[in-house]
């Protein structure tokens, strides 16, 4: 009698778990992935000339902001339940604040329910270490934003909208900008939710951990965008069997993962080739180190970090190019046209960032290497400079903020640039 219980209550909560994956997936599917969808299905027809007579319309969908964070947390908050790893959250307004929390609701990161949802139910109250370490966590996702990313993305936004123009070194150094931009302008996001949280209790986890310092491609995911790449793993990866099954049922995870994540950043043919290869790099990453011991001398260190770097970089030519044809011209001129000399003749000043900005830009870019080879190596800058004396702090302080006032790329010159993950 107990058994069959069971077994109907297992049936129950299967059905259940099973109908709110396919309602979250579904408005998600409708929202971001349903144009795409006919359009694919309208290409096809029209290579089989059926397009005469069938043609299906899109709908120009609206995307609702930040709707793959949203729909991604409810998802692990209704898998964690099934699993029996939290308990279902009886209260309907609670577990409303945890989907939409607002310092990380359009952006992330991706909180999870044994995290966020239990801090929901705790007693908070005013903490002045809170509210300091929140601030400071906010001017340095800041100073990623205003004075990195925002001013890398004049130069790159001028090249990649310009394919045809611009070439050779010009596509370079525009994709190594983009580097930088869509990783200050992410994390800069991240601090700032972060930091947003911290000023009212909250601790949400950390999303980056200075991933151009990786040594592999695999190290790159544990260190870059942790949130989702830990989401994947937990709720896709694993499931789908990890590497439990063999190395071929391994590889193919690996590749339904990363094209799963390529298209979780959009409905485009770009974002899933960006997925793809990065499934490819895992791949090949695991064969070399099956093959090759690795040594541990500190060039060959370094060594694997600028390789792993150049790997990372060239697949952001297809996540930033608007079609796939842009990204392969673009690589293909960056063989067959030699214009070193724009490094020297000051054409690289014409396209939105003159000799000043360039500058500043560099500098920044070299403040964010020393912090990130800080937390590379375990060390809390922020500690440092919350243990120093009360003028040296406050002086670090008001430098930092007005050097954002003054040299962060913002008002009436400048278009306001919003975040890159909100379209997402």
């Amino acid at each position: 009698m107990r058994g069959g219980v069971w077994r109907k209550s297992h049936y129950i909560s299967k059905a259940a778990v099973s109908v709110s994956i396919v309602l979250n997936l579904g408005i998600l599917f409708f929202f971001k992935y349903f144009d795409f969808a006919i359009q694919l299905i309208n290409s096809v027809l029209d290579k089989l000339n059926f397009s005469i007579t069938i043609s299906i319309p899109t709908f120009n969908v609206l995307l609702p902001v930040g709707i793959s964070f949203y729909i991604f947390q409810s998802l692990s908050y209704t898998i964690d339940v099934y699993r029996h790893e939290i308990p279902a959250e009886r209260d309907f307004l609670k577990y409303a604040l945890f989907v939409s929390f607002f310092p990380q609701l359009v952006a992330g990161p991706i909180e999870r329910s044994k995290n966020l949802l239990q801090q929901i139910n705790e007693e908070h109250v005013f903490v002045y270490e809170n509210m300091r370490n929140g601030l400071l966590l906010m001017l340095w996702g800041y100073f990623l934003k205003l004075m990195i990313a925002d001013r890398a993305a004049i130069f790159v936004d001028t090249v990649f909208e310009n394919p045809d123009l611009y070439k050779g070194v010009f596509v370079i150094i525009a994709v190594i900008l983009f580097a930088f931009q869509v990783y200050c302008d992410f994390a800069g996001y991240s601090l700032i939710a972060k930091g947003a949280a911290e000023v009212m209790g909250f601790r949400l986890m950390d999303n980056f951990c200075a991933p151009y310092f990786a040594e592999s491609i695999g190290e790159f995911w544990r260190r870059w965008h942790i949130s989702l790449s830990s989401w994947f793993r937990d709720y896709l990866y694993i499931p789908l069997g990890g590497n439990r099954k063999g190395q071929v049922c391994k590889y193919r995870n690996l590749i339904f993962v990363f094209l799963a994540s390529g298209l979780w950043h959009g409905a485009s043919v770009t974002y899933a080739v960006w997925g793809l290869l990065h499934g490819i790099y895992q791949i090949v990453g695991d064969l070399k180190n099956k093959v090759c011991k690795r040594r541990t001398n500190r060039l060959n260190k370094w060594f694997r970090i600028l390789i792993t770097f150049i790997l990372v970089d060239f697949s952001w030519i297809f996540f930033r190019a608007d079609t796939l044809e842009i990204a392969c011209n673009m690589i293909h001129s960056v063989f067959r046209v030699h214009n070193l000399s724009i490094l020297w003749d000051l054409s690289i000043y014409q396209l939105g960032l003159g000799k000043r900005d360039f500058l500043v830009l560099l500098i920044s870019i070299a403040i964010l290497f020393f912090a990130d080879m800080a937390k590379y190596k375990n060390i809390e800058l922020r500690k440092i400079i919350v243990g120093r004396k009360l003028w040296c702090r406050w002086f670090i302080y008001y430098i930092a903020l007005f050097s954002i006032l003054i040299f962060g790329v913002w008002g009436g010159q400048y278009d306001s640039a919003a975040f890159i993950y909100f379209q997402f």
